[in-house]
């Protein structure tokens, strides 16, 4: 839209060239639309939204944040067991995927306290290590 805008602007365009330009450029804008999306939607434990874009194929393990948070990550640091359990379990997204940094949803659930998070991460395998879990735990509380 933004780019629409800019081409048209000032100045009279025909209808076809704008339909052009649409075609061409719509899909990579609704791509990165629905990469901040996604993450949002996890976020605010936004059951709905995630499986509306798991039905249009939106939704999948290559959807990350730009430092390479997951929306498992996501769901995790905000709290949203409900949320992350449909991720995993039904979404098939992996509970285990690494950050950029490292961090798995295990550590953003064990930073931010939220610890249902974390034991439902640990026992279905969400951490690469549990150990390393809990030291950051433990680490994050002092």
């Amino acid at each position: 839209m933004l780019l629409l805008t800019l081409t048209t602007w000032g100045r009279p365009v025909r209808k076809s060239r704008i339909q052009l330009q649409m075609e061409v450029f719509s899909p990579r804008v609704l791509s990165l639309e629905m990469s901040f999306r996604t993450p949002l939607a996890a976020r605010q434990g936004d059951e709905q939204t995630l499986k509306v874009q798991l039905a249009e194929k939106v939704l999948n393990s290559d959807v990350k944040d730009l430092l390479g948070a997951s929306p498992v990550h996501h769901a995790a640091r905000a709290g949203k067991l409900t949320c992350l359990r449909f991720l995993v379990e039904e979404a098939g997204l992996p509970g285990n995927s690494l950050e950029n940094n490292g961090a798995s949803p295990a550590h953003d659930a064990a930073a931010t306290g939220n610890l249902a998070c974390l034991q439902w991460l640990l026992t279905q395998g969400g951490c690469r290590t549990a150990v390393s879990a809990v030291i950051f735990l433990l680490h994050s509380l002092q």
